[in-house]
């Protein structure tokens, strides 16, 4: 090999070996470009996180600008490493170009933390006026049931009494105190009534026997008398002011009406004989009292007597349909008693009097 041959060999192997050394730099630079970009990287997620920890409420709006943030370094690594110049002096132009990136990347970063405070601020200003709603409704809702309360404490009043309690004697005592049956039964007719339903032989009986009670006298004894005007008091008073009673002449006891001086007197007439066969046995078994009210509950037996036997066989309903036995001289048990029908009579109770109001048939 002559030395001409010798020279362009050395030049052929010298252009080989720099070409090879600026290969190996620019990869060396290549790397150095994508280890400053993961860098990069780390230091955005770190701050993505610090902003997740100041204000919860933003996440949404931090984690999107964080990922345009790494998108937009992507697209610029990108651009930059398709220019780089696989020579030595392409490193330092590198180098230029990404401190240029991460000037943007805290531009960006520092939008970030500015958002962030005024979204912190705005959700502390909602959860303030929603706590100061909270604490209004529980007030208001209290104050309600403190007044749903008062009101029910005020109208309950239910009271139980006893069945001889001077208040049932003195309102279903009264208007039940005839000695005949008839009057009695005028309140237990199988169905719920009034006291407009009274009829006026009941209710003028019932009023002359309460009249002559409080004048220590009967309605059988001789020389009893009473008026008109008394009698309109009393029947007012027992079943109000809408009743309506005729001033005349009633059957027995035979009371004689003098319309001059307005009075009714007892007659020297009898009312005579009358054999009773249909006959009525009562029981009150409650009474109650209830907003100025008294409910007093009563068990009903209709029966018919036999004159030839002298029993009487007792029927649990007014029609007389369901028997429950025959007895003799009312012997009947309180389970007897029980299957009679159940009626509630109603009295409104006005300065210390008693107004019949209704007998409502319960069962």
């Amino acid at each position: 090999m002559n030395n001409d041959q010798q020279q362009t060999e050395q030049t052929l192997n010298y252009q080989v070996q720099t070409q090879t050394t600026g290969q190996t730099i620019g990869q060396q630079t290549m790397q150095a470009a994508q280890t400053a970009q993961t860098v990069q990287y780390t230091q955005t997620a770190q701050a993505a996180t610090t902003q997740y920890n100041q204000a919860a409420g933003q996440t949404a709006t931090t984690t999107t600008q964080g990922t345009q943030t790494m998108q937009y370094q992507q697209q610029v690594a990108n651009q930059e490493t398709m220019q780089m110049n696989p020579k030595i002096g392409s490193f330092n132009e590198l180098y230029d170009q990404q401190g240029a990136t991460s000037a943007r990347n805290q531009q960006l970063t520092t939008t970030t933390n500015q958002k962030g405070g005024v979204g912190t601020a705005i959700l502390i200003v909602i959860l303030f006026l929603a706590l100061i709603g909270l604490v209004g409704y529980i007030i208001y809702t209290k104050g309600n049931d403190n007044k749903t309360d008062n009101t029910s404490t005020a109208t309950t009043t239910n009271v139980n009494l006893s069945i001889d309690d001077e208040k049932v004697i003195n309102s279903y005592g009264v208007i039940t105190s005839s000695y005949f049956d008839q009057i009695k039964g005028s309140y237990f007719v199988g169905k719920s009534i009034t006291a407009k339903d009274i009829p006026n032989d009941t209710a003028y009986v019932v009023a002359a026997t309460d009249i002559l009670k409080d004048k220590n006298m009967g309605v059988l004894d001789d020389g009893a008398s009473f008026t008109v005007e008394e009698l309109n008091k009393k029947v007012d008073e027992l079943y109000g002011t809408d009743y309506e009673l005729p001033i005349q002449h009633y059957g027995c006891p035979i009371y004689d009406y003098n319309e001059s001086t307005q009075t009714f007197t007892k007659s020297e007439l009898g009312c005579g004989f009358e054999a009773k066969e249909n006959v009525l046995f009562d029981q009150v078994v409650m009474a109650e009292e209830k907003d100025n009210e008294l409910n007093v509950y009563v068990r009903v037996l209709y029966g018919t007597y036999n004159f030839e036997k002298q029993t009487t066989t007792y029927f649990s309903d007014y029609g007389k349909t369901n028997a429950i036995g025959e007895f003799y001289d009312n012997n009947l048990s309180l389970s007897d008693i029980a299957k009679g029908s159940l009626y509630k009579l109603t009295f409104a109770e006005k300065e210390g009097t008693f107004q019949f109001k209704s007998s409502e048939l319960v069962s």
